[in-house]
């Protein structure tokens, strides 16, 4: 009997033993993920990495200097009334954040962009229009069809509840957040994006932005224009063949 208690005793301080290795090699795995998250954050910046972030930046904030001037005129030359209220989607494509003026990042920022390979859907109006022009240099951008709208929410779509985590695209959810304005449904939302309605911007507000896969055919020349064969800027209805890629 005392054989078989001390035996017990040996087995269980022999698995707390095994507990705590495994406790301590938790928590160091934590620490070394800290650790490598904080380095990331912090890497050292070379002189010649700052002077080139600076320089970068000079440069893009010219341009937007420019853009800004000539906003008025280029809203004259190419605005479309044709197209106005169409859904348009707009996708950051390329600019490492660092190197962009603060007045590009507030536009970015405020549009859900300041991540790469982010898009969100807007409507084709004046002020849109004015806003995508000054951050043209870091997105590419066009109008969507019916098709790919209800792709994109199958697939992408999804909302940040309480919990701030991304969650998929839900029926119910849908209905608690919207449904005092008719909304009920995945379908309903696809209705309301097809073209600017009264609701729309409330369902704009409920989606945020949509994080999409990286083009596997990568952006060459992100910093040219797409009509002259580089990726940035508008793409008409030719968006659609590169969000299909990205969806």
């Amino acid at each position: 009997m005392e054989k078989k208690v001390i035996e017990e005793v040996i087995i269980r301080k022999k698995n707390q033993g095994i507990k705590k290795e495994k406790l301590s090699e938790r928590v160091n795995n934590e620490l070394l993920k800290k650790k490598r998250r904080y380095e990331t954050n912090h890497q050292y910046l070379s002189a010649q990495k700052l002077v080139k972030n600076y320089r970068e930046k000079q440069k893009s904030h010219t341009a937007y200097k420019y853009r800004l001037k000539t906003s008025n005129k280029v809203l004259n030359l190419k605005y479309d009334k044709t197209k106005e209220h169409l859904p348009i989607i707009i996708i950051r494509i390329c600019g490492q954040w660092q190197r962009i003026p603060k007045e590009i990042q507030l536009i970015l920022a405020k549009f859900h962009l300041k991540e790469l390979n982010n898009a969100i859907i807007l409507f084709y109006n004046e002020e849109n229009f004015k806003m995508v022009k000054l951050i043209e240099s870091y997105v590419t951008w066009g109008y969507i069809n019916k098709y790919l709208i209800e792709d994109l929410l199958r697939k992408r779509g999804s909302v940040t509840l309480g919990n701030n985590e991304p969650n998929e695209l839900d029926n119910i959810d849908i209905e608690n957040s919207l449904g005092k304005l008719g909304i009920v449904c995945i379908e309903d939302i696809i209705f309301e994006l097809t073209k600017e309605t009264k609701n729309a911007k409330d369902v704009l507000n409920y989606l945020g932005y949509f994080k999409l896969e990286k083009n596997d055919d990568g952006f060459e020349k992100a910093n040219v224009s797409f009509e002259k064969g580089g990726a940035q800027g508008f793409r008409g209805d030719k968006i659609n063949e590169l969000l299909k890629k990205m969806i």
